[in-house]
Protein backbone atom coordinates (compact mmCIF):
# COMPACT_ATOMS: atom_id res chain seq x y z
CA UNK A 1 0.00 0.00 0.00
CA UNK A 2 1.53 3.36 -1.08
CA UNK A 3 1.44 5.94 1.76
CA UNK A 4 -0.41 9.19 0.94
CA UNK A 5 1.74 11.99 -0.19
CA UNK A 6 1.62 15.60 1.91
CA UNK A 7 0.50 18.37 -0.13
CA UNK A 8 3.65 20.69 -1.04
CA UNK A 9 3.92 23.39 1.62
CA UNK A 10 3.91 27.06 0.44
CA UNK A 11 5.13 29.95 2.50
CA UNK A 12 4.12 33.26 1.33
CA UNK A 13 6.12 35.99 2.67
CA UNK A 14 5.23 39.99 3.10
CA UNK A 15 6.00 42.84 5.13
CA UNK A 16 2.56 44.22 7.19
CA UNK A 17 -0.17 43.85 4.44
CA UNK A 18 0.70 40.15 3.76
CA UNK A 19 -2.80 39.60 4.40
CA UNK A 20 -3.38 41.36 1.14
CA UNK A 21 -2.31 37.59 0.23
CA UNK A 22 -5.45 35.53 1.83
CA UNK A 23 -7.65 35.74 -1.04
CA UNK A 24 -4.70 33.99 -3.09
CA UNK A 25 -4.13 31.85 -0.14
CA UNK A 26 -7.05 30.33 -0.12
CA UNK A 27 -7.48 29.35 -3.57
CA UNK A 28 -4.23 27.72 -3.29
CA UNK A 29 -5.08 25.94 0.25
CA UNK A 30 -6.87 22.83 -1.82
CA UNK A 31 -3.69 21.70 -3.55
CA UNK A 32 -0.98 23.03 -1.00
CA UNK A 33 -0.27 23.55 2.53
CA UNK A 34 0.01 27.46 2.64
CA UNK A 35 1.47 29.67 5.63
CA UNK A 36 1.74 33.46 5.90
CA UNK A 37 5.21 34.98 6.66
CA UNK A 38 4.33 38.69 7.86
CA UNK A 39 6.22 41.16 10.23
CA UNK A 40 3.18 42.51 11.61
CA UNK A 41 2.22 40.23 15.03
CA UNK A 42 -1.23 42.14 14.92
CA UNK A 43 -2.29 39.78 11.93
CA UNK A 44 -1.85 36.66 13.75
CA UNK A 45 -5.78 36.07 14.43
CA UNK A 46 -6.47 37.18 11.05
CA UNK A 47 -4.65 34.43 9.50
CA UNK A 48 -5.78 31.73 12.40
CA UNK A 49 -9.33 32.44 11.75
CA UNK A 50 -8.38 31.56 8.43
CA UNK A 51 -7.09 28.33 9.22
CA UNK A 52 -3.48 29.51 8.04
CA UNK A 53 -0.30 29.35 10.33
CA UNK A 54 1.44 32.98 10.26
CA UNK A 55 4.82 33.44 11.73
CA UNK A 56 6.40 36.25 11.69
CA UNK A 57 10.05 38.38 11.56
CA UNK A 58 11.67 41.24 12.18
CA UNK A 59 11.71 44.04 9.33
CA UNK A 60 13.22 47.63 9.73
CA UNK A 61 12.37 49.85 6.37
CA UNK A 62 15.35 52.06 7.56
CA UNK A 63 18.97 51.70 5.92
CA UNK A 64 20.92 49.54 9.37
CA UNK A 65 23.29 46.67 8.10
CA UNK A 66 22.55 45.35 11.93
CA UNK A 67 18.72 45.24 11.81
CA UNK A 68 19.55 44.03 8.26
CA UNK A 69 21.51 40.77 9.71
CA UNK A 70 18.91 40.37 12.63
CA UNK A 71 16.10 39.68 9.43
CA UNK A 72 18.41 37.96 7.49
CA UNK A 73 19.05 35.51 10.31
CA UNK A 74 15.68 35.17 11.37
CA UNK A 75 14.22 34.63 7.24
CA UNK A 76 17.11 31.72 7.72
CA UNK A 77 15.69 30.22 10.82
CA UNK A 78 12.62 30.08 9.89
CA UNK A 79 13.23 28.88 6.30
CA UNK A 80 14.87 25.94 7.57
CA UNK A 81 12.54 25.20 10.28
CA UNK A 82 9.66 25.39 8.04
CA UNK A 83 11.15 24.09 5.03
CA UNK A 84 8.61 25.47 2.69
CA UNK A 85 9.24 24.16 -1.13
CA UNK A 86 7.98 27.16 -2.61
CA UNK A 87 7.96 30.71 -1.59
CA UNK A 88 6.18 33.62 -2.60
CA UNK A 89 8.01 36.91 -1.54
CA UNK A 90 5.87 40.50 -2.32
CA UNK A 91 5.70 43.65 -1.65
CA UNK A 92 2.24 45.70 -2.52
CA UNK A 93 4.14 49.34 -1.74
CA UNK A 94 5.82 51.63 -3.88
CA UNK A 95 9.35 52.95 -3.42
CA UNK A 96 9.90 56.63 -2.34
CA UNK A 97 12.45 56.87 -4.74
CA UNK A 98 10.41 55.86 -7.45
Amino acid sequence: MQAIAAKPSILIVGRPDVDARLQLMRRLSDAFEVGALGSSPALRDKFNADGFAYHTYHLSRQINPFSDFLTLSQLTRIFRRLKPEIVHAFDTTRPDWC
